[in-house]
């Protein structure tokens, strides 16, 4: 079984007042088989319901500091975002899995 875990944005667990334009994301990926490596990646963003990025489907095994890429934030916006992952083990076998919410909440951009 495939399970995301330690979702972070710019380092920290659901930060509140983060003053990165475009933060970066980070997780962890734990497998009870041995020899399982990230193959993809895909990370979705909404704020107020509404879809704001969608990295789409990034075929590489990173899954530290993936900045955010879509719409310009806002201050004070809260954000919820996930990210799904497919891992593949040695004999080629590939596993997916979705994490949970995490979020993050802007702090003030100007003055």
């Amino acid at each position: 079984m495939l399970k995301i875990y330690d979702l972070k944005t710019e380092h920290l667990k659901n930060p509140r007042g983060t003053d990165a334009e475009n933060p970066r994301f980070s997780w962890k990926l734990k497998s009870d088989r041995r020899g399982v490596r990230q193959v993809s990646y895909r990370i979705t963003a909404e704020s107020g319901g509404e879809k704001i990025w969608d990295s789409q489907l990034v075929e590489s095994s990173k899954s530290q500091n993936i900045r955010y890429m879509g719409n310009s934030l806002l201050s004070r916006q809260e954000v919820l975002w996930r990210v799904e992952v497919t891992a593949e083990d040695k004999s080629g076998v590939r596993e997916q899995a979705v994490s949970e919410d995490a979020w993050f909440e802007m702090g003030l951009l100007k003055k």
